[in-house]
């Protein structure tokens, strides 16, 4: 009957384990579980957790393979269910919604474990060729030119990318029925082919620039280090190293670690915003049509530019931050991500940015196009989130760069434009 009763402890310890190493992951994220937090949580002795677990990393490992996968695969599972039937895409939308407005959803930790599984050892063995198997399974093949794939790509894309906005707080309810608006339209307009293509606009290097040239490396260090291994992992040795200063200029500078990444979360994530602003050609071509009215016909001139603008620029620029080149921006974008779902003052600060990068674009579709703000704003979020969504597959899969996403932003324009129609003809 001994073996038994051990059998059944350790059975139960590890359940003890796995709840508390959840809770805290969804509190700290992944990179600061610590052993000695999980085992305190859990009401176990280090000894027990380290009978279970050899450090942190492989901790991770069983929240994924015991708490996360299996959610994560039905979730994803779930989304493509869009691509049925009326009745399926009803069903497949109100469990999407559901698991998005649920706070204690174990899929929001699990982003964050996503995010970082690409730069942790023992994370990457184990996700990324399971969310690889998982894409095959689901029908999405490595023909870059497969519009079927293309369709599910861009699905999970939109799903994922509105799961990593609930993780930090930031899709309310009204958010989600942009989503399922725009999509029902990119789903049920296919893509026509025509001559509006554009090669990748790579977004350029990450540099901020400071009156203080000290300050200034330590910045730039900062975001060199981020990138490589995020912000938990970006110690102040390191930043000193990357910015080529003695650690006593850092501290100097900035006194405490918090102030530096103050600062620095400011400065890079403006940066990282000014970056995903796509060329704005329309300016000189409408100058001559707009006005204070909005536009009340699909055929208008400042609607026809708009759409044009959209289908090149729109996949031209996702592709840049898909591209190999794009890849250091993307990931401390990503990272910054992974930070704001623990970090408030790191939240803080990218919610104010996200805000005035939002009514800069928004404001810029009134100056150029007269589309008003009330219809601009949640579709400059829209396409964020679906920006947000590639940029996690792209890391995870390394299976969207290279296809052709005008399939999306074609019919996502038309949508836009077909909203702006329809309520300047109600409002009239």
């Amino acid at each position: 009957m001994k073996p038994i009763r051990r059998r059944s402890d350790a059975l139960r310890n590890d359940e003890l384990i796995l709840d508390a190493a959840l809770e805290l992951l969804r509190q700290k994220g992944p990179d600061r579980l610590s052993t000695l937090d999980v085992s305190r949580a859990a009401g176990l002795t280090t000894g027990a957790v380290y009978a279970r677990y050899e450090n942190n990393e492989e901790i991770l490992v069983g929240l994924w393979e015991q708490r996360i996968a299996e959610p994560m695969r039905a979730f994803l599972q779930t989304s493509l269910g869009v691509l049925g039937s009326t009745e399926q895409r009803r069903e497949s939308e109100a469990s999407i919604a559901q698991t998005l407005l649920d706070p204690a959803s174990p899929l929001r930790p699990g982003i964050g474990l996503l995010i970082a599984s690409t730069r942790i050892a023992e994370l990457a063995e184990i996700i990324t060729p399971q969310i690889q198997e998982w894409f095959h399974e689901l029908g999405i093949t490595d023909d870059l030119t497969d519009v079927a794939a293309l369709q599910k790509v861009s699905v999970l894309s939109f799903t994922l990318g509105c799961l990593h906005a609930s993780s930090i707080d930031m899709l309310q309810p009204a958010d989600w029925k942009v989503v399922e608006s725009m999509a029902h339209h990119i789903l049920d307009h296919p893509f026509r082919d025509d001559d509006h293509f554009h090669e990748p606009i790579v977004p350029p290097p990450i540099r901020i620039t400071d009156d203080n040239a000290n300050r200034e490396a330590l910045l730039n260090g900062t975001a060199q280090i981020i990138a490589r291994g995020g912000i938990e992992r970006a110690s102040l040795q390191r930043i000193s190293r990357a910015a080529g200063l003695n650690p006593s200029t850092l501290f100097y500078e900035y006194r405490t670690r918090d102030l530096l990444f103050a600062d620095a979360a400011a400065k890079i994530l403006h940066c990282l915003y000014e970056a995903r602003r796509t060329p704005n050609n329309a300016a000189n071509s409408t100058a001559s049509i707009v006005d204070s009215d909005a536009p009340k016909y699909f055929a208008d001139p400042r609607l026809i530019a708009f759409r044009s603008q959209s289908k090149m620029y729109g996949p031209a620029a996702t592709n840049g931050w898909l591209a190999p080149q794009g890849r250091a921006a993307r990931r401390l974008m990503l990272e910054f991500d992974l930070a704001a779902m623990t970090n408030l003052a790191i939240r803080s600060a990218y919610t104010l940015v996200d805000e005035q990068g939002t009514a800069h674009a928004a404001e810029s579709l009134l100056a150029d196009f007269s589309i008003p703000l009330e219809i601009s704003e949640p579709v400059v979020r829209f396409a964020k989130t679906f920006l947000q969504g590639t940029m996690l597959l792209q890391e995870l899969s390394d299976s969207i760069f290279g296809r052709d996403l005008r399939l999306i932003y074609q019919p996502l324009a038309d949508a836009f434009c077909n909203d702006i129609v329809a309520r300047e003809n109600v409002v009239k």
